[in-house]
């Protein structure tokens, strides 16, 4: 019979996984408050290049240059966001409540923003990108005339479509949630799987 001190399936020992709780407790309040029941609510992020079942991660909330999204496009709908909310959104931690919706990015990761947070999401909108990518005609050549085709978009796709409030809304949607924090703690699907009875 194994002793409960030696590793779980590469998840750390009982003791490290303790330890992960008691980290996630102490440093996730305000998110955890948010969620009330941590065996009902997940919020998930795919990445690539991870190796740890449990870490600790900074945002990139300046300065993004969108992967997929025209700049103009990217910055027109920040300017939105952050009249609406006070924060520029794109440039953000994007997650979703849907397992199954971010595992095209990359690896599973229950995701536990760090201190004081915010986030956006649309009960309406399952990805931005999406919609973006459904709604985009030819770009116009003309530098003026790509920002007001920026702004209609704006306008017709996203303008009173987005809410800050109701975290646990949020991730029973499993709709994309854009979180703003510096840092959070990400935990392996299957490590979490391991560690959630310890909450």
């Amino acid at each position: 019979m194994k002793s409960k001190e030696f590793i779980i399936e590469d998840y750390g020992t009982l003791k490290e996984q303790q330890a992960w709780v008691n980290l996630i407790k102490r440093d996730c309040k305000p998110y955890l408050k948010d969620i009330k029941r941590i065996d009902n609510y997940r919020l998930y992020r795919g990445m690539k290049h991870i190796q740890d079942a449990f870490s600790k991660r900074k945002i990139r909330l300046n300065d993004r240059t969108p992967t997929d999204t025209p700049q103009i496009i990217h910055d027109a709908i920040n300017n939105y966001f952050n009249d609406a909310f006070g924060a520029p959104f794109r440039n953000a931690m994007f997650c979703s409540g849907d397992y199954g919706e971010i595992q095209e990015y990359g690896e599973g990761y229950v995701i536990f923003p760090i201190g004081n947070y915010e986030f956006v999401w649309s009960p309406n909108i399952e990805d931005l990108y999406k919609i973006w990518d459904e709604y985009q005609p030819e770009f116009p050549d003309d530098v003026d005339a790509y920002k007001r085709m920026a702004a209609d978009f704006v306008e017709r796709e996203i303008v009173d479509k987005y809410t800050n409030r109701h975290m646990t809304k949020a991730i029973e949607s499993g709709n994309e949630v854009m979180v703003r924090c510096n840092e959070y703690y990400a935990v392996d699907v299957f490590a979490f799987n391991e560690i959630e009875g310890l909450f």
